[in-house]
């Protein structure tokens, strides 16, 4: 049986950045960021490298735990999200308003979210 339809995980990563919309790539087991393309960096001002290996808990574009916390509880419920109204915090300290899509998907072995 030949592999040749199948993304590996760094060829999925490669496509991702290579998408004009903002995408984050997350493991699902342990929330752990696995990818920020460079549209995602663009939106929000962070780069990635201080966002990838941690945890989506972690990162910086939550505007309260509150906020978080209320984003994670729908997510649960639902297992994914559509058009779901939400502000995240930018780098230079400003606030956008961003409509979230959050997909389940599989990348190699790993169930993800994108």
């Amino acid at each position: 049986m030949s592999d040749s339809g199948i993304i590996g995980d760094q060829g999925f990563i490669a496509l991702v950045n290579q998408l004009p919309i903002a995408c984050i790539l997350t493991c699902i087991r342990d929330n752990t960021v696995m990818a920020v393309n460079p549209a995602f960096e663009q939106l929000l001002g962070w780069p990635g490298e201080q966002l990838v290996d941690h945890t989506i808990e972690q990162l910086p574009i939550w505007l309260s735990a509150e906020q978080r916390a209320e984003f994670f509880l729908e997510l649960t419920r639902t297992g994914s999200l559509n058009q779901s109204e939400t502000c995240f915090q930018c780098e230079n300290g400003r606030v956008k308003h961003c409509l979230v899509y959050v997909e389940q998907i599989m990348v190699g072995d790993e169930d993800c979210r994108l």
